[in-house]
């Protein structure tokens, strides 16, 4: 009886060496001193099947491209350059970097200090017949930066709930040595009439859902009391501080339309929203 637990716990003792040696200390011990000193020649294969398989997922091998040789010369003039067969090239060619171009839309077209731009982005669209390379940035509510009179609960939920419009520069053209601006200020002015929107137009250029929003907004609130629905901070007024009002059209959202779904989240808030 005693022989025989011995042998069963040097069995248990034996299968946990293996597991150790065979799990850990081998691999380690191939890798360290049979691999690592000839790694390209045993991980050539292996390597040479990886770039294959990346290349037939990327739909990148002989059987969906051809090559083409182009003739290459040493000579390159300013008519070459400005010719129109390389001018599509040259106006998407990018000047800016986006870093000082967010600094300079900050600085000339935040208008306000509830707005800010979070970032630059790079996208292409159709003008004049070519595909042309711009860096964009959407004027969003940047709630931190209103005075701490105008930074409650209420209006922070109910006034100041979204921001308005873009900028919009090529990437590379220069007026006046600032950024040539296609979209910019309140009312956007911009480079084609059809990108024009208006304060008339539902949603127009109105900013919900930006980089920078992080509080939930209330739209369309009732007060029966008043007999009337309040509304939003829609763009500043060229006079004072009036600024025109709006009322959300947009199909976004959850509708508190019942007491319990406005309990839920009054729970959910803990008792923040105030109806």
């Amino acid at each position: 009886m005693f022989l025989r637990r011995v042998r069963y716990a040097l069995g248990v003792l034996a299968l946990f060496f293996t597991i150790v040696f065979v799990g850990q200390f081998y691999p380690r011990f191939v890798q360290r001193f049979r691999v690592e000193p000839n790694k390209q020649e045993l991980e050539a294969k292996y390597i040479k099947h990886n770039i294959e398989a990346t290349l037939y997922a990327y739909g990148l091998t002989d059987k969906w491209v051809t090559e083409e040789e182009y003739p290459l010369t040493d000579e390159l003039s300013y008519e070459d350059v400005m010719s129109q067969e390389n001018a599509e090239v040259i106006n998407s060619s990018r000047l800016w970097d986006w870093r000082p171009l967010r600094r300079t839309f900050r600085q000339l077209q935040e208008l306000r200090s509830q707005y800010d731009f979070v970032d630059v982005d790079i996208d292409r669209y159709q003008m004049d017949g070519d595909v042309r390379q711009v860096m964009l940035s959407g004027r969003e509510l940047n709630i931190n930066d209103l005075p701490s009179a105008r930074r409650d609960w209420y209006k922070k939920t109910y006034v100041y709930t979204h921001g308005y419009g873009a900028v919009m520069s090529p990437v590379s053209e220069i007026e006046d040595g600032k950024p040539k601006m296609y979209i910019r200020d309140i009312d956007p002015i911009t480079y084609a009439p059809e990108w024009n929107l208006k304060f008339a137009d539902n949603p127009g250029p109105r900013i919900y859902y930006g980089e920078r929003t992080t509080h939930y907004v209330i739209t369309h609130p009732s007060r029966k009391s008043e007999g009337k629905e309040l509304l939003e901070f829609d763009y500043p007024l060229s006079v004072g501080q009036d600024y025109k009002k709006y009322a959300y059209q947009g199909l976004g959202g959850i509708k508190l339309s019942s007491f319990w779904r406005r309990l839920v989240y009054m729970l959910k808030f803990n008792n923040e929203i105030k109806f």
